[in-house]
């Protein structure tokens, strides 16, 4: 009986499973975001390094514990712990398409922009507009920022 009532509590205590996207134009650092995570919310996963990282062909995903709690351990699930999966579908002209299956299980979009592609700001309004219009689900906006004081270049 015991371990029914813990269970059932357990069970209403632990927030629900959260599906995020990463999304964005192709050459954005949609990958890269992902793949800096993991060191950060599992420590378990074998990230890819950034200077390895090639144009997504189909999606990736990775599930992370999240907490609420900043330096709360992440090792199972609490009221201020997140089992979140992340999908990085490519942002390929071509592969946009696909995202639309992604929507509907969707709690969250992370709409990734590039200050190293200038000249593609006006597809990166239209497509974020198109996303906007699409989903149901708060959406926040990462500037990746190329480039800096140290270049040269």
């Amino acid at each position: 009986m015991f371990s029914l009532l813990s269970g059932a509590l357990h069970t209403a205590l632990t927030p629900p499973p959260l599906t995020l996207l990463i999304l964005g134009v192709d050459s954005s650092g949609k990958t890269s975001t992902l793949e800096s995570l993991k060191p950060v919310y599992s420590p378990s996963s074998v990230a890819v390094p950034l200077a390895k990282i090639r144009p997504t062909m189909g999606a990736n995903s990775a599930r992370m514990m999240i907490s609420s709690t900043p330096g709360a351990p992440q090792a199972s699930p609490s009221p201020t712990t997140y089992q979140c999966t992340f999908y990085d579908p490519s942002g390929s002209p071509g592969s946009r398409s696909a995202w639309s299956h992604y929507y509907e299980d969707a709690d969250g979009v992370l709409f990734v922009v590039s200050t190293g592609q200038p000249g593609r700001m006006d597809e990166v309004g239209l497509l974020f507009n198109s996303v906007a219009d699409e989903v149901d689900c708060p959406i926040a906006v990462l500037v990746n920022v190329v480039g800096g004081a140290d270049d040269e270049g």
